[in-house]
């Protein structure tokens, strides 16, 4: 049977910006900031989670990888052999180093684009894709701060389903889905909303690939006041409460009369302020001592996740510390019923903690109104 020829590329200041309380990695003066160990626990670590999830597939592959953190490095501490791009990227590469990369992987007729990092990325490659090959089979490993885009597998280790699937032949459907990121003129104007940016082709499969990011709905806006008027009832006077970012919980604050920030932490104790857009250090501080943490998180219309998609700030470490009983998701009926698989998805990074906290979680939808959703790491 003829090898699957695959091109992968990793953008290594993917996700930087998550922990740091920013709303992307954009700005590459963040790369001065982070110890070299940075990149293998974040971008780095989510491609060889991918790789893991290969399995025996991984020598299977022809593959074609830049050298250096643009992927060479993941594949020189997995042992797997491969090919490495004539073009050599800078030592803190940026978009044009992902763009020249992903022409020569359309020069060289790779199969499939596998390529790790958040919206930002999936742009780069998309608008490569457009002027060269539009019919370029592609997909994205989550890596990034801000994922509205359809081209994503929910985590790596589907993305190594995916490709392991397609090395053994299997026929998948390839399907056009769309890349968004973040409209910054509305997120100025108070709006949380992506702006489209193109399309990819992708190997689709419904347990593996995640949706489009939904906006918000009329009917989220109107239930809000109700949502707050029950945390106000639920939660004790000594509790430290952690509001995640989103329109949804900005909204529920101020109809709380707290402060707050729109794609931030803000963190609370009664009406007292403690912080807010607290990045991860101050967040895991506010809550070493912390004797009844109770941390809200809205849940991602379309796509289910409410771990792992623009608040990495709750890394996996300080999740391990608070306890899963201290996770309180938030969302409208009408929300949830916009997730096509029905689960809601955890993808904090640690494939452990993520398998650990699998199961039915309450989930706040109205005025004392909770219902039960499934919450897992892989959709069955």
């Amino acid at each position: 049977m003829r090898r699957l020829k695959v091109g992968l590329l990793v953008n290594p200041l993917a996700g930087m910006g998550g922990p740091l309380a920013q709303k992307g990695s954009d700005n590459l003066s963040l790369a001065n900031n982070l110890s070299a160990n940075f990149f293998a626990l974040h971008a780095l670590k989510r491609t060889q989670d991918f790789c893991n999830a290969l399995g025996e597939a991984v020598h299977n592959i022809d593959w074609l990888v830049p050298s250096g953190l643009m992927g060479g490095d993941v594949f020189a501490h997995q042992n797997v052999s491969f090919k490495t791009t004539s073009f050599i990227p800078h030592k803190i590469p940026s978009a044009v180093d992902t763009r020249a990369v992903i022409a020569e992987f359309i020069g060289s007729n790779v199969d499939l684009i596998v390529f790790a990092g958040g919206d930002g990325t999936a742009a780069d490659v998309a608008r490569v894709v457009a002027d060269l090959n539009p019919a370029q089979l592609a997909l994205g490993i989550p890596a990034g701060v801000k994922i509205h885009s359809g081209v994503f597998a929910i985590n790596p280790a589907a993305a190594g389903e995916l490709v392991a699937a397609l090395a053994r032949g299997a026929v998948l459907n390839a399907e056009s889905a769309q890349v968004r990121d973040l409209d910054e003129l509305a997120l100025k104007q108070g709006r949380v909303t992506s702006q489209y940016m193109g399309s990819l082709v992708v190997p689709f499969d419904g347990r593996f690939i995640q949706s489009v990011k939904q906006g918000g709905l009329v009917a989220e806006e109107l239930i809000v006041a109700d949502i707050a008027a029950y945390l106000i009832e639920l939660v004790p006077d000594r509790a430290t409460i952690v509001f995640g970012p989103g329109k949804t919980m900005a909204d529920i604050q101020q109809q709380m009369g707290l402060a707050f920030t729109l794609l931030g932490f803000d963190v609370f104790i009664k009406n007292q302020c403690l912080a807010l857009d607290a990045d991860a250090a101050k967040l895991s501080a506010l809550l070493l001592d912390a004797s009844e943490p109770w941390v809200f998180l809205t849940v991602i219309g379309g796509q289910g996740h409410i771990i792992g998609r623009g608040n990495q700030q709750l890394t996996s470490k300080l999740l391990h510390n608070i306890g899963r009983r201290a996770l309180h998701p938030i969302a409208t009926k009408e929300k949830l019923a916009t997730i096509g698989h029905g689960k809601l998805l955890i993808d904090s990074g640690d494939k452990t903690l993520d398998e650990q906290w699998q199961g039915l979680i309450p989930v706040i939808c109205g005025y004392r109104e909770q219902v039960l959703c499934d919450l897992v790491y892989l959709p069955a």
